[in-house]
């Protein structure tokens, strides 16, 4: 039988641990936050409003929104890679994409986006 001395000294212990790194912790760079982009603004001419964008090496542009059903309408070439188009709409925020060479849907670049709820995207349009 143990006495209470020698179980006092046996349930006592210290533990200690020492770690030692070759080079300095480097905390990992903070994620960088995602630039915020603001929807397309619609410039106001008489009766309608102005979008213009730059599409690089293009034969032809369509707009196409929740404005008009989603139905392809043309852009006007303005030389130097500058689409434009002049489109009667009611102020407020609208949907939309471009539809490049008759063949692919386009989000403009530097345009607020959301989802379209079907793993895609649309643009933002505002209209003043």
């Amino acid at each position: 039988m143990w006495s209470a001395a020698a179980l006092a000294l046996m349930s006592t212990f210290v533990t200690a641990a020492v770690r030692i790194h070759a080079a300095p912790r480097m905390l990992a760079p903070a994620p960088a936050l995602p630039r915020r982009l603001a929807p397309l603004v619609a410039q106001r001419r008489g009766d309608s409003v102005v979008v213009r964008f730059r599409m690089d090496a293009t034969r032809s542009v369509a707009i196409a929104g929740d404005w008009n059903a989603w139905q392809p309408a043309p852009l006007r070439a303005l030389g130097a890679d500058v689409w434009e188009a002049a489109l009667v709409l009611a102020p407020g925020t609208y949907h939309f994409n471009l539809l490049v060479d008759g063949t692919d849907w386009v989000v403009p670049g530097g345009v607020a986006v959301v989802s379209d709820g079907m793993g895609g995207l649309v643009a933002l349009l505002t209209v003043p």
